[in-house]
């Protein structure tokens, strides 16, 4: 059944991650921005796109990397915009997205919307590669540091 453009249970699942947000729930508001904008419904993209932004004035990660996105492809909507896409990128990649990383080491890489610097796509492809595993860049660090684990359980 379709309501409004949305599947009625899409609508509904909008709906309680709308309030979550209004309940200061960040992850709210990215979910109902994802999902509004995932509807294809173009009339409702402004609305998507305002509630990502919302995240991600509250530090959540993957909006901020999704909203920078948008603005560097020009996707739902938007004009492309070089100057609004490098910094929601590097602040997703700050938050700890490994989106975020990975799309401002390509956009460096490429100079997309910045000039190309072969320095920072390298800084943040490290990030990424750190981000998608904590864990053995620390074993990493501690076998390049002092050899031993023990370092760090006292």
């Amino acid at each position: 059944m379709i309501v409004d453009g949305l599947e009625a249970n899409k609508k509904e699942g909008i709906e309680y991650f709308e309030k979550a947000c209004e309940g200061g729930f960040p992850r709210g508001c990215a979910n109902a921005g994802y999902l509004t904008l995932e509807s294809g419904n173009s009339k409702l993209y402004s609305k998507g796109l305002a509630l990502l932004a919302q995240a991600c004035e509250q530090n959540e990660p993957e909006s901020c990397a999704h909203l920078g996105m948008a603005y560097l492809e020009g996707r739902y909507g938007l004009e492309k915009d070089p100057k609004k896409a490098p910094p929601l990128l590097r602040r997703a990649c700050d938050l700890g997205s490994i989106s975020g990383c990975i799309n401002a080491s390509v956009m460096y890489k490429n100079g997309d919307s910045v000039p190309k610097n072969e320095k920072l796509a390298e800084k943040y492809a490290i990030l990424a590669k750190r981000l998608k595993d904590p864990q053995g860049s620390f074993k990493k660090g501690v076998q390049l540091g002092r050899g031993s684990e023990q370092l760090c359980l006292h």
